[in-house]
């Protein structure tokens, strides 16, 4: 559809080969790849208050990968600030391998990794002095990486998917997320090889093989990450439409974001309840756990 409507020619298979190897779709140099990211902080923080009404008050610094760590270091990643004010949330952005770091990836990465994904989630929840240390500093991946993959989903509301090729690029990691959750499923609970796995990937969601193969290896070594990351994202997808059902026209995301981070990280049952009773109270104002 996206590809209709921008009047972009040829087969989704053909489209996102393109994607992956026209030098259009390059950084001209370390310093554009990094200049990208600022300036989707910058675009992101524009709108963001319609959706978050409070933010960490660590800042987000997005630095460079440092260069003994960039061969093995992935194409973006966040750290936490610590709790003692000491350093700020820092987004790393591995400018190494420039061919391979696609303009077209860098909305969906900053959405996931930094804001309004991780650095406000995990920010926010370091700052719960009354929670205990190990839940202040550690998480539940169904919640913490279910939240990171639900902020690259709010991309359109924040006005950074304007781009057809951006678009198409987070649908494409989202048809690849799907992908992986049912492969890691077959593996580990309906006898699946690892060649119907690959195979599985590379028809489905047109992996080249070896980008099939690594995934596979990576749910191999970790049995059902990546369906704890979809199932995440899902139920919190599947809480903010019943809000939205129930609550009609006085339903605000700003009040239903917070209700769901203002208590850190917990399983998803647990989150359900919670969201479930502020549903059934929707006058309430949520109070935060500081």
């Amino acid at each position: 559809a996206v590809m209709k409507e921008n009047r972009i020619r040829g087969s989704q298979q053909k489209l996102l080969r393109t994607m992956r190897t026209d030098k259009d779709f390059q950084y001209a140099s370390p310093d554009a790849l990094l200049a990208r990211y600022k300036q989707l902080q910058q675009q992101v923080g524009a709108r963001l208050p319609t959706l978050l009404g409070t933010l960490p008050k660590a800042p987000l610094e997005i630095r460079a990968v440092e260069a003994d760590r960039a061969a093995s270091a992935a194409a973006v990643s966040y750290q936490p600030p610590l709790p003692d004010g000491m350093r700020p949330g820092v987004l790393s952005v591995n400018t190494s391998a420039l061919p391979s770091r696609r303009r077209w990836s860098a909305p969906a990465q900053f959405l996931h990794e930094g804001i309004p994904g991780h650095h406000v989630q995990l920010g926010l929840q370091q700052e719960l002095d009354k929670l205990p240390r190990f839940r202040r500093l550690g998480g539940d991946v169904a919640f913490v990486e279910g939240w990171g993959l639900y902020a690259e989903s709010l991309g359109d509301a924040l006005g950074v998917y304007q781009d057809p090729y951006e678009r198409i690029g987070y649908l494409q990691g989202a048809l690849t997320r799907s992908a992986r959750m049912v492969a890691d499923t077959g593996v580990h609970a309906q006898g699946w090889s690892k060649k119907q796995a690959v195979d599985y990937l590379v028809k489905t969601a047109d992996m080249p093989v070896a980008d099939a193969t690594a995934e596979v290896e990576r749910f191999m070594a970790l049995p059902g990450q990546t369906l704890a990351n979809g199932l995440g994202e899902l139920k919190m997808i599947e809480l903010r439409d019943k809000a939205q059902r129930t609550q009609g026209a006085s339903f605000d995301p700003k009040r239903f974001h917070a209700e769901v981070l203002r208590d850190g990280s917990m399983p998803l049952d647990i989150l359900e309840a919670k969201i479930d009773r502020w549903i059934a109270a929707p006058a309430a104002v949520p109070t935060p756990t500081r």
